[in-house]
């Protein structure tokens, strides 16, 4: 006979309280199966999550990167020069780097001060350095107005400019450069493309100090102070130091290696005098003009021609590129122009150095 109670007994011992547990199928299943089917699901739905937010990520590290490289210009391997202001003093420091690797003088700081007098784009007339920024807010130019000043006055081609509150006086080219460098990422006052920040940021991270200048224009007699009637000093201009200081240290590198390309300006303005300041600011650029001339045809926008063996080299024509604000077309030259580039300008150019 079977012993009921026994039988019970055993049961509850085992924890067991008679009621049973079916599977899917119907069939009956016990409670160790039950657990092991529990975590399997905890298992699955674990996987799912971790995979959800991997995709996740993997879409803001997309979205982030593009973010990061949107609107950059620099090539990487072309002189870029950025323009930094200190609001407290009026300040104006000068930032500029070569990339590649060409060696020499990569990094090169320049103190251009504040009570230096300038002719403004845009025909503003003669202002000190230091004030352009306010006037460029004023006037609805923002930073572009000191960065065209600054590119017609020097002849080199600005990417940008940061303001800050204040910039730390430090004396050696490595603690400039350094200071430089975190400037890069103010936020605020900062019209340098996010991707050429990287980039700068990044290529010159390892600079030498012998690979480094910085010089100040008033102390290398580059400005004649001029004592105005009120007693306050200000400073002119010696043209021609300027550019033989600019020409040494803030030419493009790739540019002067080919210094055998010529490259010639015409004016179809007929605006006097245009030509003349267009060639000083590509020579100081690095590039050999080797002739100025006017034409009948008269253009709304600038233009950059080139022969067919010139236009392969992309790292000689980048300067003039973004100097003029387009890019370069293909065209026979030397019969007509005798030279291997043409810089022709247009209406533009003329409304960037004398019209508001």
């Amino acid at each position: 006979m079977v012993d009921y109670k026994k039988l019970l007994g055993r049961r509850r011992r085992r924890g067991n309280t008679g009621k049973k547990t079916r599977d899917k199928q119907g069939k009956v299943v016990g409670v160790g199966k039950k657990v092991r089917s529990w975590f399997s699901k905890l298992a699955r739905a674990m996987l799912r999550i971790v995979l959800g937010v991997a995709v996740v990520g993997l879409a803001i590290g997309l979205v982030a990167g593009w973010w990061w490289w949107r609107g950059g210009t620099w090539n990487g391997v072309n002189r870029v020069s950025v323009l930094v202001g200190d609001r407290e003093t009026g300040e104006v420091r000068l930032y500029s780097y070569q990339g590649g690797a060409l060696g020499g003088m990569d990094a090169v700081v320049v103190n251009l001060g504040r009570d230096v007098l300038v002719d403004v784009a845009h025909g503003y007339g003669g202002y000190r350095l230091g004030v352009l920024p306010e006037l460029g807010r004023q006037e609805g130019y923002g930073s572009k107005l000191l960065a065209e000043t600054v590119e017609i006055w020097l002849g080199v081609k600005v990417t940008g400019v940061i303001e800050v509150a204040k910039l730390a006086s430090v004396d050696s080219g490595r603690q400039q450069w350094q200071q430089f460098r975190s400037v890069l990422w103010t936020v605020g006052d900062n019209s340098v493309p996010v991707g050429d920040r990287w980039q700068l940021w990044w290529q010159s991270r390892g600079l030498s100090s012998s690979q480094m200048v910085n010089f100040d224009l008033i102390e290398g007699a580059v400005y004649e102070p001029k004592t105005l009637p009120d007693r306050t000093v200000v400073y002119n201009v010696r043209e021609n130091k300027l550019d033989v200081l600019v020409n040494s240290y803030l030419a493009d590198g790739l540019v002067r290696q080919r210094s055998e390309v010529g490259v010639a300006v015409v004016n179809t303005t007929g605006r006097k005098g245009l030509a003349k300041r267009v060639a000083r600011m590509l020579t100081n650029t690095g590039y050999d003009v080797v002739g100025i001339s006017d034409s009948d045809e008269v253009l709304e926008d600038s233009k950059v021609l080139a022969e067919g063996q010139v236009m392969a080299d992309k790292p000689f024509l980048y300067p003039a590129e973004e100097m003029m604000g387009v890019e370069a077309q293909e065209a026979p030259l030397v019969g007509k122009y005798r030279a291997w580039v043409v810089v022709m300008l247009g209406k533009d150019m003329e409304k960037r150095f004398y019209e508001r």
